[in-house]
């Protein structure tokens, strides 16, 4: 973008060049809102015999679980208010569940279900529950002790 400028008596003529240009190499813009955004990505069939449950957590008593697909993306998966959340907040629609206790959450599918459980750690905080190798490390001494 060429630019003109009076020095003086003498016209220059400059050039703007910008520091960086940034590539949005995939995904959507995060300079746009997305509300308007035409697109959205579409957030692949999930079978929840593929799913593994990272953590628990309850604020304000409201329990929300984490989950991670063990095929497909790496993107994580919310369950909270009975129903399971993939990219951009989307719901998943053919899946539902319930949490059944602190550690415990059942998903159902179709006429398929899967209690997903967390090892219980004493040594973890009391509204965050830990996976099994959490509490794995947090529990083993250390060497030499």
């Amino acid at each position: 973008m060429p630019v003109w400028a009076k020095a003086g008596a003498v016209d220059e003529q400059f050039e703007i060049k910008p520091l960086y240009i940034f590539q949005n190499s995939g995904g959507r813009d995060p300079f746009s809102p997305r509300y308007k955004q035409e697109t959205f990505p579409t957030v692949l069939k999930v079978d929840i015999t593929t799913l593994t449950l990272l953590g628990i957590t309850e604020s304000n008593n409201i329990r929300t679980a984490l989950f991670k697909s063990k095929i497909g993306s790496n993107f994580g998966y919310i369950f909270t208010g009975g129903k399971l959340y993939g990219d951009n907040e989307e719901i998943i629609t053919d899946i539902a569940g319930e949490f059944k206790s602190n550690i415990e959450v059942l998903l159902r599918q179709g006429d398929g279900e899967v209690l997903f459980k967390l090892a219980d750690n004493p040594a973890g905080s009391p509204n965050i529950k830990g996976t099994a190798q959490d509490a794995a490390k947090k529990t083993t001494p250390a060497a030499g002790n």
